[in-house]
C-alpha cells in the first residue's frame, strides 16, 4: 500500500496541478486575444478544439511523461504510453469544455431597437432585436459537402439559407449587411456511388425547400452573431450565391436561437466537473496495477536525469536540419509550418474546403491552364486534413531516411521535386475538375527511387529485398488504399512513383560513382 501512496503522491499533484493551472492560461489567453481585445481573428475551431488537444498532448507526452516512469510495466511501455493517452483525452475533454463554456457564459446579450443599432453599441454574441423584418424572397443557398469519420466512411451534407434583415419600415435588401442564417443537415454513407450520393442530395435538397418554404424566422428567443467558422463561411456563400460578388468583411450573420438566453450555458459546467473527476479516477486506476520502480523515483527526487530515454526529444531534433536528414528536416518543418499558416488563416484543420485551399495554392486544370504553373509544386505543401499531413509526415520521414544519405542533399531535392511535379501533372490530366493537394506524389517518388536502387550497387546485397519489401510494400499498399477509399488522388501517387523512379535511374546511370555505395 505505501508504494501505490508514493506512485500516488507523484504523479497524482502533477496531474492535477498541470491540468488546472493549463486550463486557466488558456481561458485567460482566449478571454484577453479573443474575446475581449479581438487581437487575434482566429477560426473558433481553432480556439476551441485544436488549440486545447495541442495543448493536452504536449503534457501528456512531455510534461507528463518523466512523472509516470517510476512506474514498472516490466519493460512495457505500452502501459506508460496509455496512462499518457488517458492523460491526454481527459485533459483534452476539460479544456474543449472549458473553451465552449467560456465563449457562452461570457457572450452578451445586446438589446436593440432595429437591426441597424447594432453597429451603434459594443460588440456582443448575443442580440435581441425588438423590430425587424426577412425578406425571404431574396434569400440565397448553399451546400457544403465533406467526409468524415476515422475512415472517410460518411459523406456528410449541409445547406444554408441566408435572407437579409432590415428595418419594419424598410424594403431596402441589396445595403444591408445582416444576414438571418438557417442550416440544415444530413449524412450519409461515403461507400455509395457517385449517381447514388447525388440522388440522395437531390432528395434532401427539397426536404430543406420545403422546410425553409414553411419557416416562422420569428419564432426565437434571441440571436447569435456567429464568429470566424466553418459555419460563417457557409452562410457567406449563401449570401454570395444570392448578390453574386463577394460579402464585404463588415458582414454579419445572425443565427435564430429558440432557447432562452438564460440557458445558454446548459450542462457544460457539470461536464466541465465530470471530465475532470473522470481524468482523476482513471488515474488513479491505471497506476495501481504496475510496480514501483523506486530507482527511478531516489533519481527523479534527486533531480538527476532519467535513465530512460525521451523519444519526444529525439523526435524534435530531427526537426533540426543536419546530417543526413538536412533537407528531410527542410521539408517537414516546411509542410508543418504551412498547414498550421492554413489552419491559423481559417481553413478547417479536419476537412478544408476546395476554395481554401485553392487560394492558399492548391491546383487543379483550370488553374494550371490560366497560367498559374507555380501550383504543381506549391499544391504539394498542403494537405486535405489533419489525418492527411500524419500520413505523409510520416511518409517524408520514411522516404528521407533511406533516401537523402544515398542520394545527397542536391540530388535528394531534385528528385523530390521532379516527383512532385510529375504527381501533379499526373492528376491534372487524370482528374480536370478535381483539386489536388498533398506531398504524396512527392513521397512515392522516393519510394519508386529506392524501388529501382535496390537493383543496383547503391544498397548491399542483404539489404536490397528488406528494402523492396518495405518500400515497395508501402508503394503498393499506398495505391491499393487509393483504388478502394474515395476522394484518394492516386494519379499523383502512380505520376510520382513513376517519375521518381525514372529519375533514380538516370541518376544512377550518370553519377553513380558519386553515390554512397
Amino acid at each position: 500500500m505505501s508504494a501505490y501512496k508514493q506512485k500516488v503522491k507523484h504523479i497524482l499533484p502533477a496531474f492535477i496541478f498541470i491540468s488546472v493551472i493549463t486550463n486557466i492560461a488558456l481561458l485567460i489567453a482566449r478571454y484577453l486575444l479573443d474575446i475581449r481585445y479581438d487581437v487575434l481573428d482566429l477560426n473558433a475551431m481553432v480556439w476551441g478544439f485544436w488549440i486545447p488537444i495541442v495543448t493536452a498532448a504536449l503534457l501528456a507526452f512531455i510534461v507528463l511523461a518523466k512523472r509516470t516512469r517510476i512506474l514498472n510495466y516490466k519493460k512495457n511501455e505500452n502501459g506508460i504510453f496509455g496512462i499518457q493517452v488517458v492523460f491526454w483525452l481527459t485533459a483534452s475533454a476539460s479544456f474543449c469544455i472549458a473553451q465552449e463554456y467560456l465563449s457562452t457564459a461570457t457572450g452578451k446579450l445586446q438589446q436593440v431597437n432595429t437591426v441597424y443599432d447594432i453597429e451603434k453599441n459594443e460588440k456582443s454574441k448575443y442580440y435581441q432585436i425588438d423590430h425587424f423584418k426577412v425578406a425571404p424572397y431574396w434569400g440565397g443557398a448553399h451546400t457544403d459537402f465533406k467526409v468524415s469519420g476515422r475512415h472517410n466512411d460518411d459523406f456528410d451534407m449541409t445547406i444554408y439559407f441566408c435572407h437579409p434583415i432590415i428595418d419594419t419600415d424598410s424594403n431596402e435588401v441589396l445595403q444591408t449587411k445582416y444576414w438571418y442564417g438557417v442550416s440544415f443537415y444530413k449524412s450519409i454513407s461515403n461507400r455509395l456511388d457517385d449517381e447514388e450520393k447525388q440522388e440522395r442530395y437531390i432528395e434532401f435538397y427539397k426536404e430543406c425547400i420545403s422546410k425553409i418554404d414553411a419557416y416562422n424566422f420569428y419564432d426565437l428567443d434571441h440571436f447569435e452573431r456567429l464568429d470566424k467558422s466553418r459555419k460563417e463561411e457557409g452562410f457567406l456563400k449563401a449570401v454570395e450565391a444570392r448578390t453574386g460578388e463577394p460579402p464585404g468583411k463588415g458582414l454579419v450573420i445572425l443565427e435564430p436561437i429558440k432557447e432562452s438566453y438564460a440557458s445558454r450555458n446548459g450542462t457544460k459546467p457539470y461536464w466541465l466537473a465530470g471530465s475532470f473527476a473522470a481524468g482523476v479516477l482513471l488515474l488513479l486506476i491505471l497506476i495501481a496495477y504496475p510496480k514501483l520502480d523506486e530507482e527511478e523515483l531516489q533519481r527523479q527526487q534527486q533531480g538527476k536525469p532519467s535513465q530512460h530515454t525521451e523519444e519526444w526529444k529525439e523526435m524534435l531534433l530531427y526537426l533540426i536540419p543536419r546530417n543526413d536528414h538536412f533537407i528531410t528536416s527542410i521539408l517537414l518543418n516546411l509542410n508543418i509550418i504551412l498547414f498550421l499558416v492554413v489552419t491559423f488563416g481559417g481553413v478547417d484543420m479536419m476537412s478544408p474546403s476546395a476554395k481554401k485551399l485553392l487560394e492558399f495554392g492548391a491546383v487543379n486544370r483550370t488553374t494550371v491552364m490560366n497560367g498559374d504553373w507555380w501550383r504543381l509544386f506549391t499544391n504539394t505543401f498542403l494537405h486535405a486534413g489533419l489525418y492527411h499531413i500524419i500520413y505523409n509526415i510520416f511518409g517524408i520521414v520514411l522516404a528521407g531516411i533511406a533516401v537523402e544519405p544515398i542520394l545527397g542533399r542536391k540530388r535528394f531535392v531534385v528528385l523530390y521535386v521532379l516527383a512532385a511535379l510529375g504527381g501533379s501533372i499526373a492528376s491534372i490530366w487524370w482528374y480536370p475538375d478535381a483539386i489536388s493537394v498533398g506531398a504524396s506524389g512527392a513521397i512515392l517518388g522516393c519510394f519508386g527511387a529506392i524501388m529501382v536502387l535496390a537493383f543496383t550497387p547503391v544498397f548491399e546485397t542483404g539489404g536490397r529485398v528488406l528494402m523492396l519489401m518495405i518500400y515497395g510494400g508501402f508503394a503498393g499498399l499506398t495505391i491499393l488504399f487509393g483504388f478502394i477509399v474515395p476522394n484518394v488522388d492516386n494519379a499523383a501517387h502512380i505520376g510520382g512513383l513513376l517519375t521518381g523512379a525514372v529519375v533514380a535511374l538516370f541518376m544512377y546511370l550518370f553519377s553513380k560513382e558519386s553515390m554512397h555505395e
